[in-house]
C-alpha cells in the first residue's frame, strides 16, 4: 500500500499527536486501517455465523456496525481518539461523496462507501469459495483502498 509514505507530513503529524495526547487519531492510516479491518472482520466472522444459522439478524448488525464506524470516523469517537476537522461530513462525508459521484447526502456518504465496501468483500468471499481460493489479499486491497479514500489519500497498487 502506498498511501502515506513514511516522510509525508500529514503522517508525521498524526503520529505527533497521537505522542502528545495518547490517543489514537482518526486521520492515521494505521488507526483507520486497524479500525476497518476490526469492523470488516466481525461481519465476516458474523456472516459465517449466519449462515450456520447461529445469527439470524446478521444483515442488521452489518448496517448498524458501519453506521457506528461511520460516525466514529466522522468524529463520533468521543474523548478516546484525536479528531481533526477532516472527521465530519463537512469535509471526509463531501470528498467521499464526490469522489464516488455518491447521490446521497454527505453525511451518509461514508456510512454508503462502507456498506458498499462490505457487500463487495462477501461477493470477493463468495467468488474465491466458488473456485476454491483464498481472498484474503483481494480483501486486503479492499481495506487499503478504503483506508486511502477515508483520509483523501491517493492509491496505487504495489
Amino acid at each position: 500500500m502506498t498511501t502515506q509514505r513514511p516522510d509525508d507530513p500529514s503522517a508525521e503529524f498524526a503520529r505527533q499527536l497521537e505522542r502528545i495526547l495518547e490517543k489514537p487519531s482518526l486521520t492515521s492510516v494505521a488507526v483507520v486501517s486497524r479500525l476497518l479491518r476490526e469492523s470488516f472482520g466481525n461481519a465476516i466472522v458474523r456472516r459465517g455465523e449466519y449462515f450456520a444459522g447461529k445469527a439470524p439478524d446478521a444483515a442488521a448488525r452489518d448496517v448498524a456496525d458501519m453506521e457506528a464506524l461511520a460516525r466514529l470516523l466522522q468524529g463520533g469517537g468521543g474523548p478516546e481518539y484525536v479528531i481533526q476537522p477532516w472527521n465530519g461530513e463537512r469535509q471526509m462525508g463531501e470528498y467521499v461523496k464526490r469522489a464516488y459521484g455518491m447521490e446521497c447526502a454527505r453525511g451518509e456518504a461514508v456510512f454508503t462507501l462502507l456498506l458498499s465496501v462490505l457487500g463487495t468483500m462477501y461477493g470477493k468471499i463468495d467468488e474465491a469459495g466458488a473456485h476454491g481460493k483464498d481472498p484474503s489479499r483481494e480483501i486486503d486491497v479492499l481495506i487499503e483502498q478504503t483506508t486511502a479514500a477515508l483520509l483523501g489519500l491517493p492509491w496505487k497498487s504495489e
